[in-house]
């Protein structure tokens, strides 16, 4: 019951979040626009990913994370009919 208490302050409405939902999405939208990108409360930068994985896909990936410090490459086997 303590627990409850204590999350009850935490919890918001459902139109509260969605101006949250607004204000982030104006704002990632800000970083990313050349001119306002500077002055963005959330930077963004563009992936240039052109789709999504749909289940399909065999063989061997390569991932890069370009991290701020850290450039890390992984080699990802994708196996047929394999899962997890």
């Amino acid at each position: 019951v303590q627990a409850e208490q204590i999350l009850a302050d935490f919890q918001m409405q459902e139109a509260d979040l969605k101006k949250v939902m607004r204000r982030m999405q104006r704002e990632m939208a800000r970083g990313l626009r050349l001119e306002t990108h500077e002055e963005a409360s959330v930077k963004m930068l563009p992936t240039y990913v052109r789709s999504t994985p749909e289940g399909s896909e065999v063989g061997d990936f390569l991932s890069l994370d370009l991290g701020g410090t850290n450039f890390r490459v992984m080699l990802v086997k994708v196996g047929e009919g394999e899962e997890g």
